[in-house]
C-alpha cells in the first residue's frame, strides 16, 4: 500500500475481548510487570504465549522415538572412531586406557 508517496506494509490482527478465569495470581502479576517493562499490552503477551503453546505437538501426536531410528553405515574407516576420539581426548596415543579397560572386563 502506498500512502503519501511512502510504501507502507499493513498487518491486520483479529482481536477479541474475553475473560479468562482461574489464572495463577502470581503468574499474572509477573506477566503484567513484564508487559509494562516491554511497553506491550498484556493481551499481546497472552496471544504470544498461546501461539507458542499451539506450536508444540498435540499430546496424541507422535513425536518420534529412538526406537524409530535406523542404523546408518558410515564405512569401515570409522570402525574405531570412538576409540580414536578417546585417545585424543584422554591423551592416550597408544590406547593403553582402552587396553586396560578391556582387560578389566575380561576381553583382552
Amino acid at each position: 500500500m502506498e500512502v503519501l508517496g511512502q510504501s507502507v506494509n499493513c498487518v491486520t490482527l483479529n482481536t477479541m475481548d474475553t475473560t479468562i478465569r482461574n489464572l495463577d495470581e502470581n503468574a499474572y502479576r509477573a506477566l503484567k510487570a513484564r508487559a509494562a517493562l516491554e511497553s506491550r499490552p498484556i493481551g499481546e503477551l497472552v496471544s504470544d504465549a498461546i501461539r507458542s503453546y499451539l506450536q508444540r505437538p498435540a499430546p496424541d501426536e507422535k513425536t518420534g522415538s529412538l526406537l524409530d531410528w535406523k542404523p546408518v553405515a558410515y564405512g569401515t574407516e570409522t570402525t574405531y572412531l570412538s576409540q580414536q576420539i578417546d585417545e585424543i581426548l584422554y591423551d592416550d596415543p597408544h590406547g593403553l586406557l582402552r587396553d586396560a579397560e578391556l582387560e578389566a572386563r575380561g576381553k583382552s
